[in-house]
């Protein structure tokens, strides 16, 4: 599989937060016109475009600590979609402090039927289809209620990571981080941020 560099990779996870950004001004107007189930949508991969920004900043750290990567596992995670929600559903259980750490084996099938659930909504936001023998369409199932609720959790995963990024492009983060200064984060904090 094609490798990318770090330049290439920075870009993209530029590209990546913009338009998950862009994706939540769509979604926007398209509340504003009532069109409930394309906000579910549009709300839905704004997240997986933030969970596409991790990925791409956490290989970058793999590459600049000199690690190798696996770019064919990497092409598999940056274009699945249940990769994605399972990280983005991951980092947000990590901020609110849910992450139960006694029994990660359970949190993570928790974590898994989760994200059917929220890839349920997403399909069923495009897709007329059938529930219990009865057809439907994407309007009668998504309501502004829950197009409210995906824009407002969209606007909030957008406004949290680009508040991150703002302050990784104006200390200059990303230029500072060393393959030395990495090894000396994992030897003080203790936390191997590359396994």
């Amino acid at each position: 599989m094609k490798s990318l560099s770090l330049e290439q990779i920075k870009i993209a996870r530029q590209q990546a937060l913009k338009n998950a950004d862009n994706l939540v001004k769509d979604a926007e107007a398209l509340f504003n016109i009532g069109s409930y189930p394309r906000v579910v949508f549009l709300s839905h991969v704004a997240g997986e475009e933030i969970a596409k920004h991790i990925m791409l900043t956490s290989t970058l750290v793999r590459l600049i600590a000199g690690k190798n990567i696996c770019w064919e596992k990497f092409w598999k995670r940056l274009t699945s979609h249940k990769k994605k929600l399972e990280l983005i559903s991951l980092m947000e259980d990590i901020y609110l402090d849910k992450v139960v750490t006694d029994n990660l084996d359970e949190y993570f099938k928790e974590l898994r039927e989760q994200v059917k659930k929220i890839d349920l909504y997403k399909q069923k936001s495009l897709y007329s289809d059938f529930t219990k023998g009865i057809s439907h369409s994407p309007n009668e199932l998504i309501d502004k209620v829950i197009a409210k609720n995906a824009l407002v959790w969209a606007k909030g995963r957008v406004r949290f990571f680009t508040q991150i990024e703002n302050k990784f492009q104006k200390e200059k983060i990303l230029d500072k981080i060393t393959e030395k200064s990495i090894q000396e984060f994992i030897n003080k904090s203790g936390i191997d941020i590359l396994k």
